[in-house]
C-alpha cells in the first residue's frame, strides 16, 4: 500500500492518513506482516507472554511499589497494561507452576483446619458425602482436586473485591472510589501469585539439587519483601505519611491479606464441596 492518504482502511472503510486508522484503530497490514516468520514470532510472543509490554510491566510491578496503581488510578493508563490483564496473565503462571498450591487447597488440606476453624465442619461433610455415594475417601479426594484446579483459575479473582472492601473501610478518609481501592487490590494480588511462583520454582529446585536444610530462610525473606512492598505501595497510592503511620498501615493491610486468603480457602472449600 503505497499511497497512504488515498487508502482505506480495510475494516471499516475509513480513509487513512497513517499507519493506523483514526476511526477503528486498525494498522495497516505491511508485505513483512504476511510473512510465516513474522507469524511464528508473534505466535511464540503471545504464546509464552514474551511482549516487552509484559516483562516491563512485571519489572515495574516489582521494582515500584504502587506506581500503576496510582497512576492508574490518576488517568495515566496508556504506558502500563490495564490492571486486569496483568493479574490473569500471572494468575495463569501461577496456575501452570503449581495447580495446588495456598490458593487451591487439595481436600487433604482443606481437612488439616482444627478447633475454631472449618476443618471440623468439611470433615462432617466429607464424611457424610463418602458413606451417601458408597466410595472410598481416596476416590472422591481424586475428584475434589480435579475439580477445585478448575474451579479457582476463574475464581481467583474473588479475593480482589474482598480485599479492596477491606482497604475502602481502613484508608476511607482518602475519599478514593471503590474502585481505585479494587485496583490496587488486582495489583497488590498480582505481585502475590508472583511471589508465590518464585517460592514454588525455588522450592521445585531445592528438593530437586538436595540442598541443605535452609529452606526456611526464603520464606521469610519473601514475607519481608512482602511486608516492605505493602509500606512502599500504601506510601504511593494512599499517601500515607510517617513511619508510624507506615507500618500500622502496612500491618492493617496485611492482615486484611490474610483474612481475605483465609475467607477465599473456605469459599473455595464449599464451591468445589457442592460442585462434586
Amino acid at each position: 500500500m503505497d499511497n497512504l492518504q488515498s487508502a482505506s482502511c480495510l475494516n471499516c472503510g475509513a480513509t487513512l492518513h497513517g499507519t493506523f486508522c483514526h476511526h477503528c484503530g486498525q494498522k495497516v497490514i505491511e508485505q513483512k506482516e504476511r510473512t510465516l516468520k513474522y507469524f511464528t514470532i508473534q505466535f511464540f510472543g503471545a504464546a509464552f507472554f514474551l511482549e516487552n509490554s509484559f516483562l516491563k510491566n512485571l519489572w515495574r510491578l516489582v521494582s515500584s511499589p504502587g506506581i500503576m496503581a496510582a497512576d492508574y488510578s490518576d488517568g495515566r493508563r496508556k504506558r502500563w497494561m490495564a490492571p486486569f490483564s496483568l493479574f490473569l496473565l500471572i494468575n495463569l503462571i501461577y496456575f501452570l507452576v503449581n495447580p495446588l498450591t495456598d490458593f487451591n487447597l487439595p481436600l487433604h488440606d482443606h481437612l488439616r483446619w482444627h478447633d475454631n476453624t472449618y476443618g471440623p465442619l468439611a470433615v462432617k461433610l466429607v464424611d457424610s458425602r463418602v458413606h451417601q455415594r458408597n466410595i472410598t475417601f481416596e476416590a472422591y479426594e481424586r475428584i475434589f482436586n480435579s475439580k477445585t484446579i478448575n474451579l479457582s483459575k476463574s475464581l481467583m479473582v474473588l479475593n480482589v473485591p474482598v480485599m479492596a472492601l477491606f482497604l475502602y473501610a481502613m484508608f476511607f478518609k482518602k475519599r478514593k472510589f471503590f474502585a481505585d481501592h479494587f485496583v490496587y487490590s488486582l495489583y497488590l494480588f498480582s505481585f502475590l501469585l508472583l511471589i508465590a511462583c518464585i517460592w514454588i520454582g525455588f522450592l521445585n529446585v531445592y528438593l530437586w539439587i538436595g540442598l541443605p536444610a535452609y529452606q526456611a530462610f526464603l520464606p521469610i525473606g519473601l514475607f519481608l519483601f512482602l511486608l516492605y512492598y505493602i509500606i512502599r505501595s500504601i506510601r504511593k497510592f494512599y499517601q500515607v505519611k510517617g513511619f508510624i503511620g507506615n507500618t500500622f498501615g502496612a500491618l492493617g493491610v496485611l492482615a486484611s491479606l490474610l483474612i481475605t486468603i483465609y475467607s477465599y480457602r473456605f469459599i473455595m472449600f464449599v464451591i468445589t464441596f457442592v460442585a462434586t
